[in-house]
């Protein structure tokens, strides 16, 4: 989704739209590498921070992408924070989310 061409993306329901969409989006890219690499891990901690570290350094790179190589797509410092806040808030949110899905562990 990151380099579709803007002006193909439909218009929000409501300004900073993109920003939630944003942070969705990392929160649940972070779930999902928490899920693959936790389970087996001896130091879960340094994971997360590993994890964590991902998703800022993908969300920036996903940015400078869109200044600079995608078309009709523009980098921007809110976006990259909103992708930083869902990467930390997708490794805080895995504890809960595994107790709510019924995944057998």
């Amino acid at each position: 989704m990151s380099g579709y061409p803007g002006n193909k993306i439909p218009n929000v329901p409501f300004i900073n739209f993109d920003k939630l969409v944003h942070l969705g989006i990392y929160l649940i890219l972070s779930i999902i590498i928490c899920f693959g690499y936790i389970p087996g891990s001896k130091k879960p901690i340094n994971v997360k921070i590993i994890i964590v570290c991902f998703g800022i350094f993908y969300g920036g790179f996903m940015e400078m992408l869109q200044e600079y190589i995608f078309i009709n797509r523009s980098g921007n410092w809110f976006d990259f924070f909103a992708n930083a806040v869902g990467a930390i808030l997708g490794v805080v949110l895995y504890p809960f989310v595994i107790k709510i899905l019924p995944f057998k562990r």
